[in-house]
């Protein structure tokens, strides 16, 4: 495991991969492997053992590796797509197949419910391809050719022979482009703070660990349109400052990994990555790095831990990454749709994005739909519709003769609503105001067949095990709702807990735990109580489920 480079600063850049050798050349982890990494990083082998025992899919010589599992999560646990064969094999977290549920996994590769046993298949065709997911006539990813006849690096070649990229940040901050990942930042004001940034060397961070059950919009993303990723990529490095770009890729996207890695080879000979970009001052390289199966590393300090070999906790903050970031430098951490925006504002320009939304808000949003939908996938449509258009006129509502009870924003982490709330707008302003968010645009729909209290239950599930373990009121406040669940579904004996005390842990937990995983786990909870106040008081005191889905 040799995995010293040039530059010692970056050497745990070489961790993870290394590891990934390892372990599909041993079966596993040795511990000789283990050590062989640590002496070339200079690292204690126990921190090396530190940082790869965190994650679901490596494992050492004293574990049994997964071949054969099932997914069990919020979306594959839905009544329609749970199965009895799958109930007896391992659970794995949610791999991001939830429009092809049940999900599988059999020796590395995953699989939708509708391609077992084949090779892997895209998400369905959007209906409304206006922007990002606009032209797509097949489901393989665009070559360089076809994104160069299309008008792609036209904005990066500008870029470089003008040199004014200040001009550039100004126009994307004119459009108003929030951060599509969930937290909606401005685009532009991350930028700039790592563009007067003092330190230096700087890095461009792509988030593409997109591990929330129910969201898998940057998957199309990243097998269809991978230029028009490397190329915002680009621009932001020589907005910034950066030299170098950095694509974080969840495990569960093998196929995805294959179509960067040619991508970004393409791109390299072509002359629009590397040194000397076009015969320009600007050299920008890209490098793809796969993680190894860890919700909590969607969370940009996580990622940048997990990337610099260590065990993914989150940081503290402040100080922001921007500014003590990747190697404590410099760094702009963007998700994949955030960066495809990029070269279409620069070539259309602001006004165009702003268009695009509906009402004040600005530019398209793409909406991951599955659940108990007939038309399950991704749609590219203004920012702000209806979750009732989302659902009925697009995903073409529930199945015959059945109706919605209730959906998800966020995926699960953006909280549940009932069907009273589907005219509520889908943007970053009208969630907060019932008590959720939009979060990554992921939409889970349930119908009058689901219980309500045991989809919650299957959240939690997710939370207590994707929980990271740093902080006490998400480590423990994950499994004590869990617990709570477990008794209201008649799994367990009924806990001596009271619906306040449930409260209480609520809170606590969204106002103290350490990163978004804690501070939006309860809000599933907190909408089963709010909207299904009915449902819970058949669990609690009739000891019934509604639904007869429970075994209480």
């Amino acid at each position: 495991m040799n995995i010293l480079r040039d530059d010692p600063a970056e050497d745990r850049l070489a961790l993870l991969p290394a590891l990934h050798e390892a372990q599909a050349r041993d079966g596993c982890l040795t511990r000789d492997a283990l050590e062989r990494g640590a002496a070339s990083l200079g690292l204690a082998v126990a921190d090396v053992y530190g940082a790869a025992s965190f994650y679901h899919y490596f494992n050492t010589e004293s574990e049994s590796p997964i071949t054969r599992a099932a997914c069990r999560g919020p979306v594959c646990s839905l009544p329609g797509f749970s199965t009895r064969a799958a109930a007896t094999l391992p659970h794995i977290p949610c791999p991001g197949l939830c429009d092809r549920a049940p999900a599988h996994y059999d020796s590395g590769r995953f699989y939708g419910a509708d391609n077992m046993g084949e090779d892997f298949l895209l998400p369905r065709t959007v209906e409304n391809e206006t922007a990002l997911l606009r032209s797509i006539s097949t489901p393989k990813p665009e070559t360089l050719e076809t994104y160069l006849e299309a008008g792609g690096y036209r904005q990066l070649r500008a870029l470089n022979h003008a040199g004014d990229s200040a001009k550039a940040l100004a126009l994307l901050e004119t459009s108003g482009l929030l951060g599509r990942g969930g937290a909606a930042f401005s685009l532009a004001a991350k930028w700039k703070a790592v563009r007067v940034a003092s330190q230096s060397p700087k890095y461009v961070v792509c988030n593409a660990d997109e591990g929330e059950p129910g969201t898998f919009k940057d998957r199309a993303l990243l097998h269809l349109r991978p230029h028009l990723l490397l190329e915002g990529m680009a621009i932001a490095g020589h907005a910034v400052g950066a030299a170098t770009g950095i694509i974080y890729l969840r495990y569960e996207y093998p196929q995805a990994f294959a179509v960067l890695s040619q991508a970004i080879l393409d791109a390299e000979q072509a002359g629009f990555l590397g040194d000397r970009i076009q015969g320009s001052g600007f050299s920008f390289r890209i490098m793809v790095r796969r993680g190894a199966g860890s919700y909590v590393c969607g969370e940009e300090t996580a990622l940048l831990n997990s990337l610099e070999g260590r065990r993914p906790w989150p940081r503290e903050r402040p100080p922001f990454p921007t500014t003590h970031g990747l190697f404590g430098k410099p760094t702009v951490v963007n998700n994949v749709e955030t960066l495809c925006w990029v070269p279409l504002i620069l070539e259309k320009g602001a006004e165009w994005f702003r268009s695009l939304g509906k009402g004040d808000n600005a530019g398209t949003k793409i909406y991951s739909v599955s659940g108990l939908v007939q038309r399950p996938g991704n749609y590219e449509l203004p920012l702000g519709i209806s979750a009732r258009e989302l659902i009925f006129d697009r995903a073409g509502g529930p199945e015959p003769d059945h109706a919605i009870k209730a959906f998800t924003l966020g995926g699960i982490s953006g909280g549940l609503l009932g069907e009273d709330r589907l005219d509520l707008a889908l943007d970053y302003q009208s969630p907060p105001q019932h008590g959720v968010f939009l979060g990554s645009g992921g939409v889970i729909v349930l119908d009058e067949r689901c219980c309500v209290v045991d989809f919650v239950r299957s959240c939690m599930i997710f939370y207590e095990r994707e929980s990271c373990g740093k902080c006490y009121p998400c480590r423990i406040g994950t499994v004590r709702l869990r617990e709570w669940l477990d008794a209201l579904t008649g799994r367990a004996t009924q806990p001596a807990i009271s619906e306040a005390r449930v409260e209480q842990m609520r809170a606590a937990m969204t106002s103290t735990s350490a990163c978004g995983l804690g501070q939006s786990a309860p809000l599933v909870v907190k909408g089963m109580q709010q909207f299904f106040p009915e449902e819970v008081d058949a669990h609690l005191r009739a000891r019934k489920c509604p639904a007869g889905v429970c075994p209480c």
